[in-house]
């Protein structure tokens, strides 16, 4: 199923379909998730929902968009977004480099901030004046009312931060995300504040040089705040209730969800906060729909969305975690460079022209070492010429015999950490 068909009717849907007509390259997921964040961020405080144990749930959602570089578009894509947000009356903070400091600061003077970082890395990273970053985000997104924060200044003066209402939206690529952000940053609290999409290459291939489009654009950009501010964010406030069918769905359905097993542990932070961000993406999916009380559709509808996401999450958990476990530089660049060729595959030649230089010094036998041991892993496979009738297996055993190098080509295989759709 695509992701547009788990899209209800509504603004989002609108803005999705919008997206399509415009062909831009950003997945559609990718897209949804920016629109998410945006309604989120607007409706604040004002609409909340209750859980069983009595904690209240607001409908702010943060979103993390990871992809291979320049492959997914992600800035041009999340720019319109942000666009649409502060026209319909948000406060986006664009953050090309930032401080701990420097985002209380902006959050003093605001209160009501959505953080847009177009590349993660150059915020959250292992410099030594950004350490503090981690936690203030940590404590600050999926903040509440009456929460109050301290800010030291000059002089021994401090000031207090009350009721911050903090949203983000995050975009980096997944190589950079593990080798330049700190341990901390990569599970735990940090990432369970954020519904991650992880796209490894765009459904859409479009190149438009019509410069005159540019106001037709501006236009578009314009009728969605406008319609985003006027069916959505207005009258939407308060208590937000269930039916009672919803009721006892949730329920359920909470009550299965703690029995599942997880494919892997990573999520495990995740799946503690998965009935949390169900009802923060109901309530964002009603107030988008004209829904102030919430059914069974709205709730399985928006089940769906955040398990599509959090498939992508076990993609991206298995990838990152090989590249940092099992693969130097050049063996990265190998796996890289087949992701992003058409069906994972390549001829021998062609690959070795794009790799062989992250080889250095040992050149053609290095490279040929590394590819041995990527083999033996699992990780990509040698594929003999096409005349030749022998499984991959018994190529495989062969191809680094004597006589039996260079193969004809190599393919990324469909590993449980590396899949290939």
């Amino acid at each position: 199923m695509a992701f547009i068909d788990l899209v209800p009717q509504g603004w989002l849907r609108t803005y999705c379909d919008t997206m399509i007509q415009w062909k831009h390259e950003m997945p559609i997921a990718m897209h949804y998730l920016s629109a998410v964040v945006a309604v989120g961020q607007l409706i604040g405080f004002k609409a909340y929902a209750q859980e069983n144990n009595g904690s209240i749930v607001y409908p702010n959602i943060n979103g993390m968009l990871l992809s291979p570089p320049g492959e997914c578009r992600r800035g041009g894509g999340t720019s319109i977004a942000m666009e649409v947000a502060r026209q319909a009356g948000a406060s986006v903070f664009e953050a090309i480099k930032l401080t701990p400091e420097g985002l209380l600061d902006e959050l003093r003077q605001k209160r009501n901030l959505l953080l847009y970082i177009e590349e993660l890395s150059t915020v959250v990273n292992k410099r030594d004046y950004q350490q503090n970053m981690i936690p203030i985000l940590t404590a600050m997104l999926y903040g509440k009312p009456g929460m109050k924060m301290e800010r030291n200044r000059t002089a021994g003066r401090k000031w207090e931060l009350v009721d911050p209402n903090l949203s983000a939206l995050l975009t980096s690529a997944p190589d950079w995300f593990k080798s330049t952000m700190p341990e901390e940053a990569f599970g735990g609290g940090f990432m369970s504040r954020f519904i991650v999409c992880y796209v490894e290459r765009r459904d859409v291939v479009h190149l438009d040089l019509d410069a005159s489009k540019a106001m037709e654009n501006k236009r578009i950009i314009e009728d969605l705040a406008r319609q985003l501010h006027a069916t959505v964010i207005d009258g939407f406030e308060g208590a937000v209730e269930l039916t009672d069918d919803a009721k006892v769905w949730m329920r359920k359905w909470y009550y299965e969800q703690r029995q599942k097993r997880l494919v892997d542990p990573n999520l495990q932070a995740h799946r503690n906060r998965f009935h949390s961000n169900l009802l923060r993406m109901s309530m964002i999916m009603g107030a988008c729909s004209g829904k102030h009380i919430l059914d069974i559709d709205i709730l399985e509808g928006a089940e769906r969305i955040l398990s599509w996401y959090e498939g992508t999450m076990t993609k991206l958990f298995g990838y990152v975690d090989t590249l940092v476990n099992v693969m130097g530089g050049g063996a990265q660049r190998i796996v890289n460079t087949l992701r992003c060729a058409d069906t994972h595959t390549m001829e021998h030649r062609d690959m070795s022209r794009g790799c062989l230089s992250y080889f250095k010094a040992g050149g053609t036998a290095s490279m040929k070492h590394c590819l041995q041991g990527l083999v033996e892993q699992g990780i990509v496979v040698p594929l003999p010429p096409s005349e030749m009738a022998v499984t991959n297996g018994q190529y495989a055993a062969a191809v680094f015999k004597k006589g039996g190098w260079p193969p004809h080509g190599w393919r990324l295989a469909d590993t449980a950490g590396l899949e290939v759709e």
